[in-house]
């Protein structure tokens, strides 16, 4: 999953709120969101957010970790994720999360997946609103206790 940082964060109230006090609160405030969407996902694979980055000096791509996700700062941002979908042979098996036209044009051209930035918390508050598949009655507790005392001789 490759997600295109500002463009999400633009994107999610909660996080642009953030934005205004400081651009670090917004980007920790979007890895905790991605790491609670994985959780709550039980998703298993890598996943990148990309930052742009402005300024005098910044030559290349920088890198660090947030929350176990590995995050990317690049002077194009949206280049550095079509760059990402190209230089991966099999672009089927890659999500990418934005709602920029020219990410979004370059993932249907490559195969890649595209979710808008919405994806993240929909899944997240679905996952939380519908709580346990199902909920046990007093009568198959019971039932289920019974079963277990007999199988373990108690």
């Amino acid at each position: 999953m490759i997600i295109d940082g500002y463009n999400v964060i633009h994107k999610i109230p909660a996080l642009l709120s953030r934005l205004d006090k400081s651009l670090e609160g917004a980007r920790m405030a979007l890895a905790d969101l991605v790491f609670d969407w994985k959780r709550i996902a039980r998703y298993k694979g890598k996943v990148c957010v990309v930052f742009d980055v402005r300024g005098e000096g910044s030559e290349g791509d920088a890198y660090f970790e947030a929350r176990g996700i590995r995050c990317i700062y690049a002077n194009d941002a949206d280049g550095r994720i079509i760059r990402l979908i190209q230089e991966n042979g099999s672009s089927a098996g890659i999500l990418v999360i934005s709602a920029d036209n020219r990410v979004r044009n370059h993932c249907k051209a490559y195969s890649a997946g595209i979710e808008d930035p919405q994806f993240l918390i929909k899944r997240s508050k679905r996952k939380r609103e519908s709580g346990p598949e199902r909920e046990l009655d007093e009568d198959a507790i019971n039932s289920v206790n019974r079963d277990l005392r007999k199988a373990w001789d108690i």
